[in-house]
């Protein structure tokens, strides 16, 4: 399992050598700083793929909506599919193959 700082989170595909664990989501809720609720976002969204033992979260979709209370904070989320590498992509990663 990858450490949950340096985890991979990317809006592309890996296209091979991965299996889905399943979906995960981070959010902020009331942050004025939409850079620093994307950060916060960012640390729940390794967290959520940390608990299921993922490598990595692929696919990765962001939406940052104003509050409706008119004092300029922000509600971002972000989303995507948690991933696990395979035993082949691992042992290649090794330089077993």
């Amino acid at each position: 399992m990858t450490d949950m700082m340096n985890m991979t989170v990317t809006t592309l595909d890996l296209h091979t050598g991965y299996e889905v664990v399943g979906p995960v989501c981070g959010s902020c809720r009331e942050q004025s700083d939409p850079d620093q609720g994307f950060l916060q976002a960012l640390r729940e969204i390794r967290k959520s793929a940390a608990l299921l033992q993922a490598d990595a979260v692929i696919g990765m979709r962001q939406t940052c909506v104003p509050m409706a209370d008119g004092t300029g904070r922000f509600h971002v989320q972000l989303y995507g599919t948690a991933v696990r590498k395979t035993a082949q992509a691992q042992a290649d990663a090794a330089g077993g193959a």
